[in-house]
């Protein structure tokens, strides 16, 4: 099914449309962009192909990826760099991100990510990105790529967390 990998994350980003489309809660100084790319698992197809038909566009840009936000057992990962620490992600941007958390009490933990995320397409062009996902404390829970990514195993305080933290990011930048 995918609950986790990745509907989680378009769940977040759908309502974040849902809250911006508010006249009242527009951003007066801050253009946002709700994005979904395909093929990320065979190389960030989708991202790659965004970045280079908008790099003008969005090269100054602050970019939040999502990325299985839904595990139980987790805290809210922001992810400091991807496949071994190869790829970097933006610590001024990581930082902002755990001061929000904190400042709502949500519990997060700042590491790297043994895998590529669609951050990994905007990262190589110099571009302002983060990765945040949820991951088990134990191989034994995981269970994306299985036909056990079901909704009835997703942790939906994760979810609301991931949510509250980007609203409030938004926020943040648009002041």
């Amino acid at each position: 099914m995918g609950a986790n990998d990745n509907l989680s994350g378009m769940a977040i980003c759908y309502g974040i449309a849902l809250y911006y489309r508010l006249s009242e809660n527009r951003p007066r100084n801050t253009e946002v962009w709700i994005n979904a790319y395909g093929c990320e698992e065979i190389g960030s197809k989708g991202s790659k192909f965004f970045v280079k038909k908008y790099f003008n566009a969005i090269k100054k840009a602050k970019v939040i990826n999502l990325d299985m936000v839904g595990y139980k057992n987790s805290p809210v990962l922001i992810h400091k760099s991807e496949i071994l620490g190869l790829v970097k992600m933006d610590y001024n941007l990581i930082d902002l991100i755990n001061k929000i958390a904190k400042n709502l009490n949500i519990k997060t933990k700042i590491c790297s990510s043994k895998a590529y995320t669609d951050s990994l397409s905007f990262s190589r062009k110099q571009i302002s990105t983060v990765s945040m996902s949820s991951m088990p404390q134990s191989s034994k829970e995981l269970y994306y790529h299985t036909r056990n990514d079901v909704i009835e195993n997703l942790d939906f305080k994760n979810l609301v967390n991931v949510y509250k933290i980007c609203i409030d990011l938004i926020k943040t930048i648009d002041e």
